[in-house]
């Protein structure tokens, strides 16, 4: 049995993405007022100024752009035994995690992720690093997956050792 996911750009990006968009309309805004005070005056500070304005709107698109691509990239794959993860644009990663020790599976959401249905996962593995999965679409069939990979006979011993 096999099962993918993908993270949610509002999800991963969140409060980011709402400052960058308010950010952006300001200065718009901005300029638009500067354009109607100046009166259709063209002065050298009027041109320099609208420049600056928009390079100090470009470069936050750049990253905005940059940081969707990579969010996009992202894959989850979990194929009985092991989950692989699988992302990047310019520096590619490859994570595995083996599935043997699963001791649970928690997802936490915020308002908003339950309205638009992303959220965090994280699975607790027993002699391993834990994996924190932020941002991720549906989280709820993730957890489910993942539930029957659950290693409650071993859980016991742990818990008394």
């Amino acid at each position: 049995m096999k099962f993918s996911a993908k993270k949610s750009v509002l999800g991963t990006m969140g409060g980011g993405l709402i400052l960058l968009i308010i950010f952006s309309v300001l200065i718009i805004l901005l300029i638009i007022y500067v354009l109607g005070t100046m009166g259709g005056r063209m002065g050298g500070g009027l041109i320099l100024y609208i420049i600056f304005s928009v390079l100090i709107l470009i470069i936050p698109l750049i990253i905005l752009i940059f940081k969707i691509f990579s969010i996009k990239s992202y894959t989850l794959t979990i194929d009985g035994t092991k989950i692989t993860e699988h992302g990047g644009i310019f520096n590619k990663y490859d994570r595995q995690t083996l599935l043997t020790n699963v001791v649970g599976v928690d997802v936490s959401q915020t308002f908003f992720g339950r309205i638009f249905g992303y959220g965090n996962v994280h699975v607790d593995l027993v002699g391993k690093r834990d994996l924190w999965l932020n941002g991720i679409k549906q989280p709820d069939k993730l957890k489910e997956f993942l539930q029957q990979y659950v290693n409650t006979e071993n859980l016991s011993t742990l818990l008394t050792n």
